[in-house]
């Protein structure tokens, strides 16, 4: 992901050119790509650094010899995931953060499920995602349909699994991404500014239609290379945050000094530290406040953007710096997740099932 987002992206945006008033790479791709790759391929060094035992196929056996056992507790953490969901939709108070997380123990458990009816991963697997895609469509928001789909991908694959099969699955994941984020601009302008109080579902649906199924105009033949590229450059935007690393790398230290380290501290504050304790530590306002400063982009009230890791590690610590921080923050994660795969779990490989409670936030 971070390969596709900080280097391919920005590769295809360096091919299109500034197509955008704001979405462009602010610097020289040479500047740019000698930081970067590295800065990845350190990332990638750290986080293999550390050998792990992660053995999807041995959940198999484990399940199979304790499934009575694990039945019970599968069809709870269901049962718990989805009351807590729906709880998320009706309370919002100081819990709700925690609510959010809790909420996951839904996908916890059918991933248990998964292994515990192996004849119905496939039906549970889609099932799951077509509720998640309906509520996505009513909400607007598809971020935990894809990672969802992601971290349910990673169990109904096994080593049997054909590689061509795999291709088609990935492909169809693809394509489903690709008529999201065509029609996702429309679609939320319609259902969340428009106040229409049309049907949602129905909504998704005709801009579907109308942008893959319509007969484009003779004139549509004739559009010149430069509209092209603008279609191909909004497209391109969510793939790449490379443009919000080039402007803060256009930006640090010309405009702003090097940080030294301080909003990496202030952001592991805010992480470990209770607010009911700390209540004067930083909030979701001031790293707002951090990132436009650092970019030097303006947002209005209803953006919110991050730096991206790699671009902070930048503006912290300078280039070189900037890249010794990639190696160690993947050390750190590889560090992490033997903790959690050998200490936390004792070495169970069920651990697995409770990584998207682990990580979804980060």
């Amino acid at each position: 992901f971070a390969s596709f987002q900080w280097i391919v992206g920005a590769k295809i945006s360096y091919n299109l050119g500034k197509q955008h008033y704001k979405y462009y790479m602010y610097v020289g791709e040479e500047e740019y790509m000698s930081y970067i790759v590295p800065a990845v391929l350190l990332f990638y060094v750290g986080i293999n650094f550390i050998h792990q035992k992660l053995v999807i196929d041995r959940i198999k056996s484990v399940v199979e010899q304790n499934k009575k056992a694990l039945k019970g507790g599968a069809i709870a953490l269901v049962v718990l995931g989805l009351g807590l969901g729906a709880l998320t939709r009706f309370y919002q108070g100081g819990l709700s953060f925690v609510l959010f997380l809790a909420e996951t123990l839904l996908y916890v458990g059918l991933s248990y499920l998964i292994f515990i009816y192996k004849n119905y991963k496939y039906s549970i697997t889609f099932l799951t995602l077509g509720v998640i895609l309906f509520l996505a469509i009513n909400k607007g928001s598809f971020h935990k349909l894809l990672l969802v789909g992601s971290f349910l991908s990673f169990f109904i694959f096994s080593s049997e699994f054909k590689f061509f099969h795999k291709l088609v699955v990935i492909s169809i994941g693809g394509l489903l991404i690709f008529v999201i984020q065509t029609v996702k601009n429309d679609f939320r302008d319609i259902i969340w500014r428009s106040n229409t109080g049309q049907n949602p579902i129905v909504v998704f649906w005709d801009l579907v239609q109308e942008e893959f199924t319509r007969v484009p105009p003779e004139a549509s033949y004739s559009n010149s290379p430069n509209e092209e590229k603008e279609e191909q450059a909004e497209l391109n935007v969510r793939l790449n945050q490379g443009w919000i690393i080039s402007k803060t790398l256009e930006n640090v230290p010309k405009n702003v000094p090097f940080q030294n380290g301080r909003t990496i501290m202030e952001s592991i504050e805010a992480s470990v530290l209770p607010r009911f304790l700390f209540p004067d530590k930083m909030g979701a306002e001031q790293g707002l406040e951090n990132f436009k400063k650092i970019s030097g982009l303006k947002l209005t009230k209803s953006t919110s953007m991050e730096l991206s890791i790699v671009a902070e590690f930048y503006a912290n610590y300078g280039r070189i710096g900037g890249q010794l921080a990639m190696f160690l923050y993947g050390l750190f994660l590889a560090a992490l997740i033997r903790f959690i795969t050998v200490q936390l779990s004792s070495g169970s490989v069920l651990i697995s099932f409770w990584f998207i409670l682990f990580f979804i936030q980060p």
